[in-house]
């Protein structure tokens, strides 16, 4: 996610991607409206957003999140040096965040830097 587009969901290897494109911005406040149609597919309240390996960020329901994170920090032992980038890199900064009433996540000023995500 990088601020600018969001993508229809499809099946990828046991994962629930996004296909597609919305154009959308952080408002003032450096939250960012989910779109109706994302908002409709995710159960729950909340989302799990963390940076990727790109200057952008990915958000998950919390548990497409568990069963990724686990997979990720499964593929390689947490003393090696991909290991700890993973760790550092992805799952550190992941963060569940509720959907306020409008259906905005509030982006936390750290991983807007992060993604480069300006208002």
């Amino acid at each position: 996610m990088s601020g600018e587009k969001w993508e229809k969901r499809v099946k990828s290897g046991g994962y629930e991607m996004n296909t597609g494109e919305f154009h959308i911005a952080l408002d003032e406040k450096g939250r960012l409206l989910i779109p109706s149609r994302i908002r409709n597919e995710v159960s729950g309240s909340a989302l799990v957003v963390t940076r990727s390996i790109d200057k952008c960020l990915w958000i998950f329901s919390p548990d497409e999140w568990r069963s990724f994170s686990e997979k990720l920090m499964g593929a390689s032992s947490p003393l090696s040096r991909l290991g700890r980038l993973l760790q550092r890199r992805i799952v550190a900064p992941a963060q569940e965040i509720e959907l306020d009433r409008s259906g905005r996540l509030n982006i936390p000023k750290s991983l807007q830097e992060q993604a480069g995500l300006s208002r």
